[in-house]
């Protein structure tokens, strides 16, 4: 990776492999106690994926329609919540949960050649997981499924 400013040209020249880039990523991402809502989810995922074992499929991507997919074509969605977000303060209040879980008029699938658009009213699920973390405090953890 070569960084360059407008004035003066090359100013550093590091070379990461592909495993280092996704290592700092991960450990910005996912290594606070708190986790950011739109990344907090593949945290909540990856425990809901653990516990549900390989008879279920991890299908979530951009976008996707549901979480999971198991046995007999069964969808399942997670959502998540936490009393306690990365932008509380010792005076705030608890965060309260929010789930939408409200009828769809279709869902985007990925292709080989991108995205098409499925038309079907109702919800994208069968199944719903809801998560929620409830611990505020220095004690609150995103990342410890025992919470």
């Amino acid at each position: 990776m070569t960084i360059i400013t407008a004035q003066s040209g090359p100013v550093a020249t590091a070379t990461a492999t592909m495993n280092e880039i996704v290592a700092m990523a991960s450990a910005e991402a996912f290594g606070r106690r708190l986790i950011q809502n739109n990344l907090r989810s593949i945290i909540v995922e990856a425990m809901v994926a653990k516990a549900l074992g390989s008879a279920w499929r991890w299908s979530s991507a951009d976008w996707a329609p549901y979480d999971f997919e198991g046995p007999n074509g069964i969808r399942l969605e997670v959502k998540q919540s936490a009393a306690e977000q990365t932008w509380s303060t010792p005076t705030s209040k608890p965060s309260k949960p929010r789930y939408d879980i409200a009828e769809r008029k279709g869902f985007f699938v990925q292709g080989p050649d991108g995205s098409a658009w499925t038309a079907r009213t109702g919800r994208n699920a069968d199944v719903y997981v809801f998560a929620r973390n409830d611990i505020v405090g220095e004690l609150a953890d995103h990342c410890d499924p025992a919470q």
